[in-house]
């Protein structure tokens, strides 16, 4: 779920406005725990994108970048390839 902040920080700007018209209490809490609500949606969106690129560098890392060429010490005139069975 890849929710601009923008949007999100509109939505709150809203309840805030809200909240400065309301007159009970119990209702402005509401909307409080809305924009609470809202703040944890971009709080997790940024942890989970660390999480991602974490993962990413530890996979690289772990899998590494580096091809080793194995070539075979016959020479292709004799035998198939690599097999042990190759006479």
């Amino acid at each position: 779920m890849n929710i601009p902040i923008q949007v999100i920080v509109s939505q709150m700007d809203k309840e805030i406005t809200k909240i400065k018209k309301e007159i009970s209490i119990n209702k402005k809490k509401e909307r409080i725990a809305a924009i609470r609500a809202l703040c944890d949606v971009i709080l997790e969106e940024e942890s989970i994108e660390k999480s991602t690129v974490a993962d990413e560098a530890m996979l690289k890392m772990m899998v590494g970048d580096n091809k080793k060429d194995i070539k075979s010490n016959l020479p292709k005139s004799e035998g198939n390839g690599d097999s042990i069975f190759d006479f």
